[in-house]
């Protein structure tokens, strides 16, 4: 798969799609979690970028659900945190999936 586009400012305040990923935790260009086209549908398709980061966090606890742990020898890869970690983060009582 190639490298998807992926564009952040480092200022929340410069678009909603800045704001977006800073919410869910998407500003390290080395490690991209949502595609810039993949951002820009969140953000029509739920009309207001807190919840469109909601629906973000959602997203990407369902597909870190679907990888397995991993382990050899002393060393572990434990995906089903990243999935917990988004949905404790849509359902934080400042989430406003909680307001």
């Amino acid at each position: 798969m190639g490298k998807m586009p992926w564009t952040y400012s480092g200022d929340p305040s410069t678009s909603e799609k800045d704001a977006l990923r800073f919410l869910i935790g998407d500003t390290d260009p080395d490690d991209p979690l949502l595609s810039d086209s993949e951002v820009e549908f969140l953000i029509n398709r739920m009309r207001d970028v807190d919840l469109a980061a909601a629906e973000a966090a959602y997203s990407l606890a369902g597909r870190y659900s679907r990888m397995a742990d991993k382990s050899v020898g002393d060393l572990s890869i434990s995906l089903s945190q990243k999935a917990a970690a988004f949905l404790e983060r849509l359902f934080a009582p400042s989430s406003p999936v909680c307001r």
